[in-house]
């Protein structure tokens, strides 16, 4: 995500890049659900924006009327 902050990432393009695409059903749900849980925690932390309509998608620059805006701690 940092060599392009302007991108915006679904959840199974991070799985993928992470994790490849030799995962069995069982291991690409656990994977899948740890990672929502990692990426809605930097959410919450500010580190990272949800594009606004679009489910499960993330990127670093924020943009107004397309992405969140970051949460106030």
């Amino acid at each position: 995500m940092r060599r392009r902050p302007d991108l915006h990432f679904h959840i199974d393009a991070v799985v993928r890049d992470l994790y490849g695409d030799k995962l069995t059903l069982l291991q690409l749900k656990t994977v899948k659900s740890n990672v929502a849980k990692v990426l809605n925690t930097g959410l919450q932390l500010g580190i990272w924006h949800k594009v606004l309509y679009a489910k499960n998608v993330y990127t670093l620059h924020y943009e107004k009327g397309v992405t969140s805006k970051q949460l106030k701690k």
